[in-house]
């Protein structure tokens, strides 16, 4: 389970992110139809790298989250 607070590893580049949010939303004005729909209809995950890079936020599909290409490290 993804919870606010935790670490997690990317690991393939090794990467360490914090969990911002686990239930987020997104509202997309510039695309119509069911791409849209469909984007609007899914559970994002918001992280942040914990070194401070360049992008301050960063969402993924939660789906895509947890396929095994991140790992938990910790609180």
């Amino acid at each position: 389970m993804i919870e606010t607070g935790q670490q997690w590893r990317h690991k393939k580049r090794g990467t360490v992110y914090e969990i911002v949010d686990n239930n987020c939303r997104i509202q997309v004005s510039s695309i119509e139809g069911p791409a849209a729909a469909s984007l609007e209809e899914m559970t994002w995950i918001a992280y942040r790298d914990v070194r401070g890079a360049a992008f301050p936020l960063c969402f993924r599909m939660k789906e895509e989250f947890l396929d095994g290409r991140f790992e938990l490290v910790g609180p």
